[in-house]
């Protein structure tokens, strides 16, 4: 197959035959070139059961990519071997553009060269029951990252249910609004029922050891909102799970009724890591309600790396904890906990 482009398709179901593969016909592809790309379309239905996008080998960009769309599903389909994403979700060139009620249900994204999954611009997705695999071959090698390019662009009501970030050579899920500023839209983000297993196998020197990484940017002018992490699972982990680089006046995050179980396996890192950023002087906006953890590593749960100046605020947390060593929270970077404001983070150990 060549690269196939579909302008202002409408009203359209496309269904695969079980077993199918699509293929980029040899000679054919660039770097740039994208195998299956719908622009501008609306009300179309892709129905893959069990159908694979199978690249050469790491050729070419996306395998599916989604512009400036609305009320597209995908079901029953794998997406494997890009160069790039296997799928890719934006608005296009005009400034604000997005894409708007894309479903994805039953999707397999796997050995991708970048990202198994990567959001843009987007409102009122819903992604489920579907796995980000094995991304490996570039410098980010994420399962999913929600990554907008510039300030016009939106993150909004965008949720995962039932999903596996697994085996991916960086992080499983990576949150990065560098691009947004608070007069951008509000983000709102939720995943539940949701698994992270062995990511952060062999990530680029540049990127943070961990399963879960979660910025701003480094500047002062963040964008708000509220992003929440329900029922999820953390398992399998080298590194630390969660790494944080948010200030206060930031969206907040909740994470509720999760878990972790053999983590932090390295020796070396935190189970948890939240990281002041120093131009905001502040770090904070998260809730910790029932997290429960398991392992053996002499690590904390929770480390605060923060300097003596910044200050800290608006974080509550309950954590039940068995591990041997007893561990309790720690705080480097030479700051004194007598600044906090509204922080009240409470562990148990019950080993």
């Amino acid at each position: 197959m060549q690269p196939t482009k579909f302008f202002d398709l409408r009203n359209k179901t496309i269904v695969f035959e079980p077993g199918v593969i699509i293929r980029p016909k040899s000679g054919s592809f660039s770097s740039s070139s994208q195998l299956f790309q719908l622009i501008r379309a609306q009300n179309v239905i892709i129905e893959g059961d069990g159908a694979t996008f199978k690249m050469n080998n790491g050729q070419g960009k996306h395998a599916l990519a989604i512009y400036k769309s609305n009320n597209i599903t995908v079901r029953g389909l794998t997406l494997r071997e890009s160069g790039g994403d296997g799928i890719y979700i934006a608005g296009d060139n005009n400034t604000g553009s997005y894409s708007q009620n894309i479903t994805l249900d039953n999707v397999v994204s796997t050995d991708n060269k970048r990202h198994g999954l990567t959001i843009i611009s987007a409102e009122d997705v819903y992604i489920k029951n579907s796995d980000f695999m094995r991304s490996s071959g570039s410098t980010t090698e994420v399962g999913v990252d929600l990554e907008p390019n510039n300030s016009s662009d939106r993150l909004v009501n965008i949720n995962f249910d039932n999903c596996k970030f697994e085996g991916n050579d960086s992080s499983g899920f990576v949150i990065g609004t560098r691009s947004l500023t608070s007069s951008s839209t509000p983000i709102s983000v939720q995943v539940k029922n949701s698994e992270f297993r062995g990511n952060d196998r062999s990530p680029h020197s540049s990127r943070p050891r961990t399963q879960l990484q979660l910025s701003q940017g480094s500047h002062n002018n963040p964008v708000t909102g509220d992003v929440r992490f329900e029922n999820v699972e953390f398992n399998q982990s080298g590194n630390k799970i969660i790494f944080t680089k948010l200030s206060a006046k930031s969206y907040k995050v909740v994470f509720k009724d999760c878990s972790a179980e053999n983590v932090s396996m390295n020796g070396r890192d935190p189970v948890i890591e939240l990281q002041s950023l120093g131009v905001a002087q502040t770090m904070g906006g998260f809730t910790f309600e029932n997290f429960k953890m398991e392992y053996d590593a002499d690590v904390p749960f929770m480390r605060l790396q923060v300097p003596s100046n910044d200050i800290v605020k608006d974080i509550r947390g309950t954590f039940t904890i068995d591990e041997p060593n007893n561990n309790g929270l720690e705080v480097t970077g030479g700051y004194n906990t007598s600044n906090n404001q509204n922080v009240s983070i409470n562990y148990k150990h019950i080993n």
